[in-house]
């Protein structure tokens, strides 16, 4: 899993848009419900590879994420954004250990692509 993370309006949301075919955002309230109330059947039901953008707004989703990479054991499923600091929650340093890799995007490197 691919975590694009990075300050508001630098561009994550857009890139992301351009590296994936399949793409849903947490900004939309009933997908983020839907996330909410049952995040193991949410992720199980989702088609793969995906970027789920503002993964923040649904911190509940990571260990579902985590689980969904234990049993699937793919590369490339997930590609999530997020402008919170998610990671830092110890928490969720700790479900997604080994399982994730972090690009920090900058206004400065947007403005390059």
């Amino acid at each position: 899993m691919v975590l694009l993370k990075g300050a508001r309006q630098v561009g994550k949301s857009t890139l992301a848009m351009s590296l994936s075919k399949n793409y849903i955002v947490l900004d939309d309230v009933s997908t983020r419900i839907s996330a909410k109330d049952d995040p193991n059947r949410f992720i199980e039901n989702l088609e793969t590879p995906i970027c789920i953008d503002e993964i923040q707004k649904a911190p509940e989703l990571l260990e579902s994420l985590k689980l969904y990479i234990d049993k699937h054991r793919k590369n490339g499923d997930f590609l999530i954004t997020g402008s919170a600091n998610i990671l830092d929650m110890k928490a969720a340093k700790d479900t997604l250990a080994g399982r994730i890799i972090e690009l920090i995007i900058s206004s400065k490197l947007c403005k390059l692509m």
